[in-house]
Protein backbone atom coordinates (compact mmCIF):
# COMPACT_ATOMS: atom_id res chain seq x y z
CA UNK A 1 0.00 0.00 0.00
CA UNK A 2 1.63 3.29 -1.10
CA UNK A 3 2.03 6.37 1.12
CA UNK A 4 -0.80 8.43 -0.44
CA UNK A 5 -3.28 5.61 0.02
CA UNK A 6 -2.23 5.17 3.63
CA UNK A 7 -2.64 8.92 4.27
CA UNK A 8 -6.15 8.91 2.78
CA UNK A 9 -7.08 5.90 4.86
CA UNK A 10 -5.76 7.56 8.02
CA UNK A 11 -7.79 10.73 7.37
CA UNK A 12 -10.92 8.65 6.79
CA UNK A 13 -10.44 6.75 10.03
CA UNK A 14 -9.88 9.96 11.99
CA UNK A 15 -13.14 11.31 10.62
CA UNK A 16 -14.97 8.11 11.60
CA UNK A 17 -14.11 7.28 15.24
CA UNK A 18 -16.35 4.21 15.53
CA UNK A 19 -14.82 2.59 12.45
CA UNK A 20 -11.32 3.49 13.62
CA UNK A 21 -12.00 1.91 16.97
CA UNK A 22 -13.36 -1.23 15.30
CA UNK A 23 -10.32 -1.53 13.03
CA UNK A 24 -8.06 -0.98 16.03
CA UNK A 25 -9.89 -3.69 17.97
CA UNK A 26 -9.43 -6.19 15.16
CA UNK A 27 -5.78 -5.18 14.82
CA UNK A 28 -5.34 -5.89 18.51
CA UNK A 29 -6.96 -9.31 18.08
CA UNK A 30 -4.58 -10.08 15.22
CA UNK A 31 -1.55 -8.82 17.13
CA UNK A 32 -2.47 -10.76 20.28
CA UNK A 33 -2.62 -13.89 18.13
CA UNK A 34 0.97 -13.29 17.03
CA UNK A 35 -0.01 -12.64 13.40
CA UNK A 36 1.90 -10.17 11.24
CA UNK A 37 -0.12 -8.38 8.55
CA UNK A 38 1.34 -8.81 5.06
CA UNK A 39 -1.14 -6.73 3.07
CA UNK A 40 1.55 -4.27 1.97
CA UNK A 41 3.48 -7.14 0.36
CA UNK A 42 0.39 -8.56 -1.32
CA UNK A 43 -0.51 -5.12 -2.67
CA UNK A 44 3.02 -4.55 -3.91
CA UNK A 45 3.03 -7.92 -5.72
CA UNK A 46 -0.55 -7.88 -6.99
CA UNK A 47 0.59 -7.68 -10.61
CA UNK A 48 2.29 -11.05 -10.12
CA UNK A 49 -0.89 -13.02 -9.53
CA UNK A 50 -2.93 -11.32 -12.27
CA UNK A 51 -0.40 -12.07 -15.00
CA UNK A 52 -1.45 -14.17 -18.00
CA UNK A 53 -0.84 -17.87 -17.38
CA UNK A 54 1.78 -18.05 -20.12
CA UNK A 55 3.91 -15.54 -18.22
CA UNK A 56 3.85 -17.57 -15.02
CA UNK A 57 5.82 -20.61 -13.94
CA UNK A 58 6.28 -22.57 -10.73
CA UNK A 59 8.64 -20.53 -8.59
CA UNK A 60 9.57 -19.63 -5.05
CA UNK A 61 11.41 -16.54 -3.88
CA UNK A 62 11.76 -14.30 -0.90
CA UNK A 63 10.55 -10.74 -1.02
CA UNK A 64 12.50 -8.05 0.82
CA UNK A 65 11.44 -6.10 3.86
CA UNK A 66 9.92 -2.74 3.09
CA UNK A 67 7.41 -0.27 4.49
CA UNK A 68 7.75 -1.78 7.96
CA UNK A 69 6.72 -5.25 6.78
CA UNK A 70 8.99 -8.23 7.57
CA UNK A 71 10.49 -10.37 4.85
CA UNK A 72 8.45 -13.31 3.59
CA UNK A 73 8.31 -15.76 0.73
CA UNK A 74 6.03 -16.16 -2.28
CA UNK A 75 5.55 -19.63 -3.68
CA UNK A 76 3.81 -20.17 -7.02
CA UNK A 77 2.35 -23.66 -7.41
CA UNK A 78 0.86 -25.19 -10.56
CA UNK A 79 -1.66 -28.05 -10.60
CA UNK A 80 -3.59 -29.50 -13.54
CA UNK A 81 -6.48 -27.05 -13.12
CA UNK A 82 -5.26 -24.21 -10.89
CA UNK A 83 -2.43 -21.88 -9.95
CA UNK A 84 -1.77 -21.15 -6.27
CA UNK A 85 0.01 -18.13 -4.84
CA UNK A 86 1.19 -18.77 -1.30
CA UNK A 87 2.40 -15.80 0.76
CA UNK A 88 4.38 -17.18 3.70
CA UNK A 89 5.40 -15.11 6.70
CA UNK A 90 8.83 -15.65 8.18
CA UNK A 91 8.95 -17.39 11.58
CA UNK A 92 11.76 -18.58 13.82
CA UNK A 93 11.39 -21.93 12.04
CA UNK A 94 11.61 -20.54 8.51
CA UNK A 95 8.59 -20.30 6.23
CA UNK A 96 5.93 -22.87 7.24
CA UNK A 97 3.31 -23.27 4.52
CA UNK A 98 0.41 -23.36 7.01
CA UNK A 99 1.86 -20.68 9.30
CA UNK A 100 -0.44 -18.11 10.87
CA UNK A 101 -1.00 -15.05 8.74
CA UNK A 102 -0.20 -16.88 5.49
CA UNK A 103 -2.41 -16.26 2.44
CA UNK A 104 -3.13 -18.91 -0.20
CA UNK A 105 -4.74 -17.56 -3.37
CA UNK A 106 -6.26 -20.00 -5.86
CA UNK A 107 -6.75 -19.02 -9.52
CA UNK A 108 -8.31 -21.19 -12.24
CA UNK A 109 -6.03 -22.06 -15.18
CA UNK A 110 -9.09 -22.44 -17.37
CA UNK A 111 -11.18 -19.34 -16.62
CA UNK A 112 -8.32 -17.28 -15.09
CA UNK A 113 -10.75 -16.28 -12.33
CA UNK A 114 -9.83 -16.24 -8.65
CA UNK A 115 -11.64 -19.15 -7.01
CA UNK A 116 -10.75 -18.89 -3.34
CA UNK A 117 -8.61 -17.30 -0.68
CA UNK A 118 -7.39 -19.27 2.33
CA UNK A 119 -5.94 -17.46 5.37
CA UNK A 120 -4.29 -19.36 8.22
CA UNK A 121 -4.81 -17.92 11.71
CA UNK A 122 -3.16 -20.48 14.02
CA UNK A 123 -0.02 -22.62 13.75
CA UNK A 124 -1.48 -25.85 15.13
CA UNK A 125 -2.79 -27.02 11.76
CA UNK A 126 -6.10 -26.91 9.89
CA UNK A 127 -6.99 -23.52 11.40
CA UNK A 128 -7.95 -21.24 8.57
CA UNK A 129 -10.65 -19.10 7.00
CA UNK A 130 -11.69 -19.58 3.38
CA UNK A 131 -13.25 -16.92 1.18
CA UNK A 132 -15.17 -17.78 -1.99
CA UNK A 133 -16.92 -15.56 -4.52
CA UNK A 134 -20.68 -15.16 -4.25
CA UNK A 135 -21.98 -13.02 -7.09
CA UNK A 136 -20.41 -9.57 -6.86
CA UNK A 137 -19.55 -10.18 -3.23
CA UNK A 138 -18.09 -13.15 -1.32
CA UNK A 139 -18.64 -15.47 1.64
CA UNK A 140 -16.53 -16.88 4.44
CA UNK A 141 -16.07 -20.29 6.06
CA UNK A 142 -13.99 -20.67 9.24
CA UNK A 143 -12.26 -23.90 10.31
CA UNK A 144 -10.74 -24.62 13.71
CA UNK A 145 -8.52 -27.73 13.87
CA UNK A 146 -10.25 -29.06 10.77
CA UNK A 147 -13.81 -28.51 12.07
CA UNK A 148 -15.95 -25.97 10.21
CA UNK A 149 -17.49 -23.67 12.80
CA UNK A 150 -18.89 -20.98 10.49
CA UNK A 151 -20.33 -21.47 7.02
CA UNK A 152 -21.22 -18.97 4.28
CA UNK A 153 -20.80 -15.83 6.35
CA UNK A 154 -21.58 -13.02 3.86
CA UNK A 155 -18.88 -10.48 3.04
CA UNK A 156 -19.91 -7.14 1.47
CA UNK A 157 -17.01 -7.05 -0.97
CA UNK A 158 -15.52 -9.08 -3.77
CA UNK A 159 -12.91 -11.80 -3.43
CA UNK A 160 -10.56 -9.80 -5.67
CA UNK A 161 -10.54 -6.84 -3.28
CA UNK A 162 -9.74 -9.06 -0.31
CA UNK A 163 -6.63 -10.42 -2.03
CA UNK A 164 -4.72 -7.26 -1.13
CA UNK A 165 -6.76 -5.98 1.83
CA UNK A 166 -5.50 -6.07 5.43
CA UNK A 167 -6.67 -9.04 7.45
CA UNK A 168 -8.11 -6.61 10.00
CA UNK A 169 -10.61 -5.31 7.43
CA UNK A 170 -11.93 -8.83 6.77
CA UNK A 171 -12.31 -9.43 10.49
CA UNK A 172 -14.11 -6.13 10.93
CA UNK A 173 -16.62 -7.03 8.19
CA UNK A 174 -17.64 -10.09 10.21
CA UNK A 175 -17.32 -8.58 13.68
CA UNK A 176 -20.32 -9.67 15.74
CA UNK A 177 -20.94 -12.71 13.55
CA UNK A 178 -17.63 -14.53 14.04
CA UNK A 179 -16.04 -14.84 17.48
CA UNK A 180 -12.54 -13.83 16.40
CA UNK A 181 -11.12 -13.10 19.89
CA UNK A 182 -11.75 -16.72 20.95
CA UNK A 183 -10.47 -18.23 17.69
CA UNK A 184 -7.26 -16.15 17.71
CA UNK A 185 -6.65 -16.57 21.44
CA UNK A 186 -3.06 -17.52 22.33
CA UNK A 187 -2.96 -17.55 26.11
CA UNK A 188 0.23 -16.23 27.72
CA UNK A 189 -1.47 -16.17 31.13
CA UNK A 190 -0.21 -17.12 34.58
CA UNK A 191 -3.00 -19.71 34.82
CA UNK A 192 -1.68 -21.53 31.75
CA UNK A 193 1.78 -21.67 33.30
CA UNK A 194 0.18 -23.09 36.44
CA UNK A 195 -1.47 -25.90 34.47
CA UNK A 196 1.86 -26.66 32.80
CA UNK A 197 3.51 -26.86 36.22
CA UNK A 198 0.87 -29.30 37.51
CA UNK A 199 1.21 -31.49 34.41
CA UNK A 200 5.00 -31.57 34.84
CA UNK A 201 4.63 -32.53 38.51
CA UNK A 202 2.33 -35.43 37.64
CA UNK A 203 4.58 -36.58 34.80
CA UNK A 204 7.56 -36.84 37.15
CA UNK A 205 5.61 -39.20 39.42
CA UNK A 206 4.20 -41.44 36.68
CA UNK A 207 7.08 -43.96 36.62
CA UNK A 208 6.19 -45.04 40.17
CA UNK A 209 2.48 -45.55 39.49
CA UNK A 210 1.37 -49.09 38.70
CA UNK A 211 -1.97 -50.37 37.44
CA UNK A 212 -4.19 -52.57 39.55
CA UNK A 213 -7.77 -53.64 39.03
CA UNK A 214 -10.19 -51.77 41.34
CA UNK A 215 -7.23 -50.07 43.05
CA UNK A 216 -7.07 -46.75 44.91
CA UNK A 217 -5.43 -45.05 47.88
CA UNK A 218 -7.61 -44.73 50.97
CA UNK A 219 -7.76 -41.72 53.30
CA UNK A 220 -4.48 -42.74 54.94
CA UNK A 221 -2.58 -43.51 51.74
CA UNK A 222 -2.97 -47.30 51.84
CA UNK A 223 -3.61 -49.31 48.67
CA UNK A 224 -7.10 -50.78 48.90
CA UNK A 225 -9.84 -52.17 46.68
CA UNK A 226 -12.51 -49.59 45.85
CA UNK A 227 -15.30 -52.18 46.05
CA UNK A 228 -14.89 -53.09 49.72
CA UNK A 229 -11.93 -51.17 51.13
CA UNK A 230 -9.86 -54.30 51.78
CA UNK A 231 -6.06 -54.10 51.35
CA UNK A 232 -4.73 -54.91 47.90
CA UNK A 233 -2.82 -58.16 47.49
CA UNK A 234 -0.01 -58.77 45.06
CA UNK A 235 0.84 -55.81 42.82
CA UNK A 236 -0.39 -52.62 44.46
CA UNK A 237 -1.60 -49.85 42.19
CA UNK A 238 -4.47 -47.80 40.81
CA UNK A 239 -7.25 -48.31 38.30
CA UNK A 240 -8.51 -45.38 36.20
CA UNK A 241 -10.83 -44.15 38.98
CA UNK A 242 -8.10 -44.47 41.60
CA UNK A 243 -5.69 -42.65 39.29
CA UNK A 244 -8.08 -39.67 38.99
CA UNK A 245 -8.51 -39.69 42.77
CA UNK A 246 -4.71 -39.63 43.21
CA UNK A 247 -4.53 -36.46 41.09
CA UNK A 248 -7.41 -34.71 42.87
CA UNK A 249 -5.86 -35.69 46.22
CA UNK A 250 -2.83 -33.66 45.19
CA UNK A 251 -5.06 -30.59 45.63
CA UNK A 252 -7.25 -32.05 48.40
CA UNK A 253 -4.47 -33.01 50.83
CA UNK A 254 -2.95 -29.50 51.23
CA UNK A 255 -6.41 -28.23 52.24
CA UNK A 256 -7.67 -31.09 54.42
CA UNK A 257 -4.53 -32.82 55.68
CA UNK A 258 -5.74 -36.21 54.43
CA UNK A 259 -6.66 -37.95 51.19
CA UNK A 260 -10.29 -38.06 50.06
CA UNK A 261 -12.63 -40.67 51.51
CA UNK A 262 -13.45 -43.55 49.14
CA UNK A 263 -16.85 -44.31 50.66
CA UNK A 264 -17.97 -40.72 50.07
CA UNK A 265 -16.70 -40.84 46.48
CA UNK A 266 -18.82 -43.96 45.86
CA UNK A 267 -22.01 -42.15 46.88
CA UNK A 268 -24.76 -42.77 44.30
CA UNK A 269 -27.03 -39.93 43.25
CA UNK A 270 -30.04 -41.82 41.95
CA UNK A 271 -32.17 -38.67 41.85
CA UNK A 272 -29.69 -36.89 39.58
CA UNK A 273 -29.10 -39.45 36.83
CA UNK A 274 -30.38 -42.65 35.33
CA UNK A 275 -33.86 -44.04 34.68
CA UNK A 276 -36.12 -46.66 36.19
CA UNK A 277 -34.49 -49.12 33.80
CA UNK A 278 -30.98 -48.36 35.08
CA UNK A 279 -32.05 -48.27 38.75
CA UNK A 280 -32.67 -52.02 38.79
CA UNK A 281 -29.11 -52.59 37.54
CA UNK A 282 -27.32 -50.48 40.16
CA UNK A 283 -26.18 -53.58 42.03
CA UNK A 284 -25.69 -55.77 38.96
CA UNK A 285 -23.48 -53.39 36.92
CA UNK A 286 -23.28 -50.04 38.76
CA UNK A 287 -23.52 -48.36 35.31
CA UNK A 288 -23.20 -44.78 36.60
CA UNK A 289 -20.17 -45.36 38.81
CA UNK A 290 -17.83 -43.19 36.68
CA UNK A 291 -20.28 -40.28 36.60
CA UNK A 292 -20.90 -40.39 40.36
CA UNK A 293 -17.20 -40.81 41.11
CA UNK A 294 -16.04 -37.80 39.05
CA UNK A 295 -18.84 -35.57 40.34
CA UNK A 296 -18.06 -36.61 43.92
CA UNK A 297 -14.35 -35.95 43.45
CA UNK A 298 -14.92 -32.44 42.10
CA UNK A 299 -17.50 -31.68 44.79
CA UNK A 300 -15.23 -32.99 47.57
CA UNK A 301 -12.38 -30.72 46.45
CA UNK A 302 -14.67 -27.73 46.06
CA UNK A 303 -16.23 -28.37 49.47
CA UNK A 304 -12.84 -28.72 51.17
CA UNK A 305 -11.80 -25.37 49.75
CA UNK A 306 -14.99 -23.47 50.59
CA UNK A 307 -16.18 -25.28 53.70
CA UNK A 308 -19.60 -25.71 52.09
CA UNK A 309 -21.48 -28.70 50.72
CA UNK A 310 -21.72 -27.91 46.99
CA UNK A 311 -24.47 -29.23 44.78
CA UNK A 312 -23.29 -32.47 43.19
CA UNK A 313 -23.82 -31.07 39.67
CA UNK A 314 -22.25 -27.67 40.39
CA UNK A 315 -18.97 -28.58 38.65
CA UNK A 316 -20.56 -30.06 35.51
CA UNK A 317 -19.49 -28.56 32.19
CA UNK A 318 -22.81 -27.82 30.52
CA UNK A 319 -22.13 -24.85 28.24
CA UNK A 320 -19.43 -24.68 25.58
CA UNK A 321 -19.59 -22.51 22.41
CA UNK A 322 -20.65 -24.43 19.27
CA UNK A 323 -21.21 -27.74 21.08
CA UNK A 324 -24.32 -29.14 22.77
CA UNK A 325 -24.32 -30.85 26.13
CA UNK A 326 -26.40 -34.01 26.44
CA UNK A 327 -27.83 -34.60 29.89
CA UNK A 328 -25.51 -36.86 31.91
CA UNK A 329 -23.78 -38.16 28.75
CA UNK A 330 -21.83 -34.94 28.17
CA UNK A 331 -20.15 -34.37 24.80
CA UNK A 332 -19.28 -36.56 21.84
CA UNK A 333 -15.73 -37.82 22.14
CA UNK A 334 -14.97 -36.66 18.59
CA UNK A 335 -15.68 -33.08 19.80
CA UNK A 336 -13.48 -33.28 22.89
CA UNK A 337 -10.44 -31.41 21.52
CA UNK A 338 -12.56 -28.47 20.38
CA UNK A 339 -14.59 -28.47 23.59
CA UNK A 340 -11.40 -28.31 25.64
CA UNK A 341 -10.04 -25.49 23.44
CA UNK A 342 -12.98 -23.22 24.22
CA UNK A 343 -12.88 -24.20 27.89
CA UNK A 344 -9.17 -23.30 28.02
CA UNK A 345 -9.96 -19.89 26.50
CA UNK A 346 -12.85 -19.12 28.84
CA UNK A 347 -11.76 -20.88 32.06
CA UNK A 348 -8.02 -20.31 32.59
CA UNK A 349 -6.42 -22.60 35.12
CA UNK A 350 -9.21 -25.18 35.08
CA UNK A 351 -8.75 -28.92 34.49
CA UNK A 352 -11.44 -31.54 33.90
CA UNK A 353 -12.35 -35.01 35.08
CA UNK A 354 -13.90 -37.01 32.25
CA UNK A 355 -16.19 -40.03 32.51
CA UNK A 356 -16.27 -41.98 29.24
CA UNK A 357 -19.65 -43.57 28.56
CA UNK A 358 -21.55 -45.42 25.87
CA UNK A 359 -24.76 -47.34 25.27
CA UNK A 360 -24.44 -50.97 26.34
CA UNK A 361 -28.08 -51.87 25.74
CA UNK A 362 -30.63 -50.22 23.46
CA UNK A 363 -33.94 -51.84 24.47
CA UNK A 364 -34.46 -50.39 26.97
CA UNK A 365 -31.80 -47.72 26.46
CA UNK A 366 -29.05 -48.10 29.07
CA UNK A 367 -25.78 -46.18 29.37
CA UNK A 368 -22.65 -47.30 31.17
CA UNK A 369 -19.66 -45.22 32.37
CA UNK A 370 -16.61 -47.42 31.98
CA UNK A 371 -13.50 -45.20 32.06
CA UNK A 372 -12.24 -42.11 33.90
CA UNK A 373 -9.47 -39.70 32.84
CA UNK A 374 -8.26 -36.19 33.66
CA UNK A 375 -7.66 -33.46 31.07
CA UNK A 376 -5.38 -30.44 31.40
CA UNK A 377 -5.99 -27.99 28.51
CA UNK A 378 -3.73 -24.93 28.32
CA UNK A 379 -1.72 -22.66 26.03
CA UNK A 380 2.04 -23.12 26.06
CA UNK A 381 4.66 -20.37 26.08
CA UNK A 382 4.48 -20.07 22.27
CA UNK A 383 0.70 -19.63 22.31
CA UNK A 384 -0.09 -23.09 20.96
CA UNK A 385 -3.03 -24.99 22.42
CA UNK A 386 -2.11 -28.15 24.31
CA UNK A 387 -4.02 -30.89 26.12
CA UNK A 388 -2.36 -33.34 28.50
CA UNK A 389 -4.37 -36.48 29.24
CA UNK A 390 -3.75 -38.19 32.55
CA UNK A 391 -5.14 -41.67 33.09
CA UNK A 392 -3.92 -45.14 34.01
CA UNK A 393 -2.62 -45.70 30.46
CA UNK A 394 0.02 -42.98 31.06
CA UNK A 395 -0.35 -41.78 27.47
CA UNK A 396 -0.52 -37.98 27.46
CA UNK A 397 -1.52 -37.72 23.78
CA UNK A 398 -5.09 -36.44 23.50
CA UNK A 399 -5.52 -37.51 19.90
CA UNK A 400 -4.75 -41.15 20.67
CA UNK A 401 -7.18 -40.95 23.58
CA UNK A 402 -9.92 -39.58 21.31
CA UNK A 403 -9.25 -42.22 18.69
CA UNK A 404 -9.41 -45.00 21.29
CA UNK A 405 -12.90 -43.90 22.42
CA UNK A 406 -14.09 -42.12 19.27
CA UNK A 407 -17.60 -43.57 19.19
CA UNK A 408 -18.31 -42.78 22.86
CA UNK A 409 -19.33 -39.75 24.92
CA UNK A 410 -17.39 -38.04 27.70
CA UNK A 411 -18.94 -36.22 30.64
CA UNK A 412 -16.78 -33.43 32.11
CA UNK A 413 -16.58 -31.85 35.55
CA UNK A 414 -14.21 -28.97 36.29
CA UNK A 415 -11.75 -28.29 39.08
CA UNK A 416 -9.39 -25.39 39.70
CA UNK A 417 -5.61 -25.95 39.58
CA UNK A 418 -4.81 -22.56 41.10
CA UNK A 419 -3.97 -23.78 44.60
CA UNK A 420 -1.29 -25.76 46.42
CA UNK A 421 -0.54 -29.08 44.75
CA UNK A 422 1.26 -31.93 46.47
CA UNK A 423 0.93 -35.43 45.03
CA UNK A 424 1.05 -38.42 47.36
CA UNK A 425 4.39 -40.00 46.50
CA UNK A 426 4.06 -43.66 45.51
CA UNK A 427 7.16 -45.73 46.28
Amino acid sequence: MNISVRVCLLLFLLATPSLAQAENLMSQVISSGGIVENDAVRYQLKDEFVKPVKELKPDEYEYPSFDGEPAGRLKIIFTTDAIFFLFMNRTDKGFPEAGKGNYLIKRSRDTLRFESLKIFFRDEGYCYMQVKPRGQESSLDVYLFGRRLYRDVPLPTSLEKLLTAPLSSLLDMTRGRVDWPRLFFHGRRAEDRRVTSVVNSISRELPGVREADDGALDRNGRFVRIADGTPQRGTKGLNCSGFAKWIIDGFYFPVSGALSEIDLLKTKHLDRRGTRWSDVRETERDPYFGLDWTRNLAAALKGARTGDSPDIESCDVRQVPFFDYEEDSGYRMEDLYHVLFFLAVDEPGMAYLGAVNDIYKRDPLLVEYFHVATFFPHFDETGRFRVAVMDQHKDLDVFRFIERYRSEFVHLVRFDTNSDFSLFHIE
